[in-house]
């Protein structure tokens, strides 16, 4: 850490699971020169930086929306995908429709950009 004052810092107490593991923990932090606080900080940070925003694609609030519509997971197989559109009604295929298109869209702006084309070509 850097020498200035750190105005959001403070003293926290934990429990450790083992004291075997943090006395080696410990140890081996010493030997490389590293304070257990900064690499708390480290873990930590990384931690939220990870899982601060929780997961995009299965946010808690999809599984309690009344209004959720479940379809097969986006890797299923060309027959589970086909046997799901045979069986869902005219308006939901079309919210399906309008929904792929827009991953297409997504897919082809992002496709041009990555790779440096005008167009896709396909």
């Amino acid at each position: 850490m850097s020498g200035k004052i750190n105005n959001d810092a403070g003293i926290r107490t934990f429990a450790v699971r083992s004291l075997k593991v943090y006395e080696e923990y410990k140890k081996i932090l010493t030997r490389n020169g590293i304070k257990i606080a900064d690499k708390m900080d480290e873990d930590m940070r990384l931690y939220i930086k990870q899982h601060g925003k929780g997961n995009a694609q299965f946010q808690i609030t999809q599984f309690v929306d009344e209004n959720m519509r479940a379809c097969p997971a986006f890797w299923s197989s060309h027959d589970t995908w086909l046997d799901y559109m045979k069986k869902i009604d005219d308006k939901e295929f079309e919210s399906l429709s309008k929904q792929l298109n827009t991953l297409l869209d997504v897919n082809s702006a992002n496709y041009r950009e990555r790779y440096k084309m005008d167009a896709q070509p396909f």
